[in-house]
C-alpha cells in the first residue's frame, strides 16, 4: 500500500500475508478455493518465476467506506525495478471484520491488445446471446428440453460439439490472421501504409464499377491501377459476402434473431468476411433440441469422445435430414434474391478474366502468374481473402443443408444457381 507516497513493494516468495479462502484469476477458467489452493499457487508462482526475483508493487489502494472491500492497483517489476511488460493489473478484495482478506478477484492487463476489433465481436454475438435468453424466457427452449428437465437454467446448457468446433476454429482464425507471424505478411493489426492503401485502391474499384465508367470516359472517382489478380481476388470474395444475404435472411434456423439483427451481421460479413460470419453460423448450429449459439438446452449430456475435424465438418454439411427439407426453402427467399446472384455470379465471372487480361501494363500470364504468388506469399490482406474464400465454401454448405448438392456443394455459383432456382420453382429438396 501506498505510504508516505512510498510504494509497498511484494515479493512472491513472502507468502505471510493472509490468504483467503476464496481467489478468482481471470485467466484461470477456475477460482482456487480454499487456503490450500491459494498457497499452493502463489508457491508455484514463485517456484517458477524465481522466489525474490520478481516484485508486485503496489501503484494505489481504494477501500470501500465500511472497510469491508478495497481495490488495489498494481504492476509487477524485476527486483532491480525493471517494470514487466503486460504485467499491469487490478484487484479487488473482500475483508472481514479485522481487515483480513476473504476473498478476492485478479484483473491482469492483457498480453494481445485488440482494440476497437473487440468491438467488432462483441457487435457479432451480442445479439446471438440476447436471442438465446429470449428463448429461454420465452419457453421455447424448455418445450425443447426433455419432459422431466426443469426449466432451463445458466448450469443446465452444454455447448454442442459441433457448435464448439466452429467457435476453435473461429478463435484459430482470428489469432492466425491477426495476430500470428507464421503465416506471409505481418499481422493484420500491423498492417502496414501500403497494403492498407492497395485494400483502399482495390474498394474504389468494387465490383469493377469504377474501371468500367472510366472506359466510356466517366469518371467519378480515380482509377488506381493495382495488380489485377489482387484486384480480382477482392471483388471476387466481396461477391460472395454478397451471395450470402439472401439466404442469411430467410434461414428458417436464425428467426430468433429478427431482420435487423441478420443484416447487421451481414454488413459485418461484407466489410470483415470471416470475422462475423462464423459467430453468426454458429448461432443456429445444430438443429433440433438447441437454441442460439450453439447451446443444448435441457440436462447437459456430452458425446462419449470429441468430433474429428473430419467429423466436425461432416456433421456441419450433413445436418438432420429427418424431415427431407431444405432449412431455406426458395419460397421463403426475398424477391430480390435472383438479382443478387445475377448481380454476383457476374462480377464473380469477370473475375477470371479480369486477373488474365485485364490493365495490359502488368504483363503477361507469367507476370501475372508471379504477382498472384507474390501476394499470397507476401501480403496478409491477399492471403486472408484467399482463406476467406476457403471457408466461405464450408459455410455455403452448412446454409444450404438439405439443398441438392449441385447447389451446396458447388463453391459460389452454386449458391447463386439456388437464387435462380427460386424465381423457376425448383424445390429445394428434389
Amino acid at each position: 500500500m501506498e505510504r508516505g507516497g512510498v510504494r509497498e513493494r511484494r515479493s512472491t516468495a513472502d507468502l505471510s500475508f493472509s490468504l483467503p479462502p476464496f481467489s478468482r484469476d481471470t485467466i484461470y477458467s477456475a477460482p482456487f478455493v480454499g487456503k490450500p489452493a491459494v498457497q499452493a499457487y502463489f508457491a508455484k508462482a514463485a517456484a517458477t518465476l524465481g522466489a525474490g526475483t520478481i516484485l508486485f508493487v503496489v501503484d494505489g489502494v481504494s477501500p470501500s467506506p465500511d472497510g469491508r472491500a478495497a481495490g488495489v492497483k498494481w504492476h509487477v517489476e524485476l527486483d532491480d525495478g525493471t517494470p514487466l511488460p503486460n504485467s499491469r493489473g487490478v484487484s479487488y478484495y473482500d475483508l472481514d471484520g479485522d481487515g483480513r482478506i476473504t476473498g478476492g478477484r485478479d484483473f491482469v492487463e492483457p498480453a494481445i491488445k485488440t482494440g476497437s476489433a473487440t468491438l467488432g465481436l462483441l457487435a457479432a454475438i451480442v445479439p446471438l446471446v440476447r436471442a438465446a435468453a429470449k428463448a429461454g424466457k420465452g419457453g421455447k427452449a424448455a418445450a425443447l428440453a426433455a419432459p422431466e428437465s426443469p426449466p432451463p437454467r445458466p448450469s443446465s446448457l452444454t455447448l454442442t460439439p459441433a457448435a464448439a468446433a466452429v467457435w476453435a476454429l473461429y478463435a484459430g482464425y482470428v489469432a492466425a490472421v491477426f495476430f500470428s507471424r507464421a503465416l506471409p505478411g505481418v499481422p493484420v493489426l500491423e498492417t502496414p501504409p501500403d497494403v492498407l492503401a492497395e485494400v483502399f485502391d482495390e474498394s474504389l474499384n468494387f465490383f469493377f464499377v469504377n474501371p468500367a465508367l472510366h472506359s466510356v470516359g466517366i469518371s467519378f472517382l480515380p482509377d488506381p491501377a493495382r495488380p489485377p489478380p489482387s484486384e480480382a481476388l477482392f471483388n471476387f470474395v466481396n461477391a460472395w459476402s454478397l451471395l450470402f444475404l439472401p439466404a442469411m435472411l430467410a434461414d428458417r434456423r436464425s428467426a430468433p434473431l429478427g431482420d435487423k439483427a441478420v443484416w447487421g451481421q451481414w454488413l459485418g460479413v461484407q466489410f470483415l468476411t470471416n470475422v462475423f460470419m462464423p459467430p453468426y453460423l454458429v448461432g443456429w448450429w445444430g438443429g433440433g433440441g438447441e437454441g442460439r449459439g450453439g447451446v443444448r438446452v435441457g440436462r447437459p449430456t456430452l458425446p462419449s469422445s470429441p468430433p474429428s475435424p473430419l467429423q466436425a465438418v461432416r456433421q456441419m454439411t450433413a445436418g438432420d435430414f429427418d424431415d427431407g427439407d431444405c432449412d431455406i426453402q426458395p419460397s421463403s427467399l426475398p424477391p430480390w434474391a435472383p438479382a443478387v446472384g445475377a448481380v454476383a455470379a457476374a462480377v464473380g465471372a469477370a473475375c477470371v478474366p479480369w486477373a488474365l487480361c485485364a490493365r495490359p501494363e502488368f504483363g503477361g500470364l507469367d507476370a501475372r502468374a508471379d504477382a498472384a504468388v507474390a501476394m499470397l506469399t507476401t501480403n496478409r490482406a491477399s492471403f486472408a481473402f484467399a482463406l476467406d474464400a476457403c471457408l466461405y465454401s464450408v459455410w455455403q454448405a452448412a446454409l444450404l443443408r438439405g439443398a441438392p448438392a449441385r447447389f451446396r456443394f458447388v463453391p459460389f455459383f452454386g449458391l447463386a444457381a439456388f437464387y435462380f432456382s427460386a424465381a423457376g420453382g425448383v424445390e429445394a429438396g428434389e
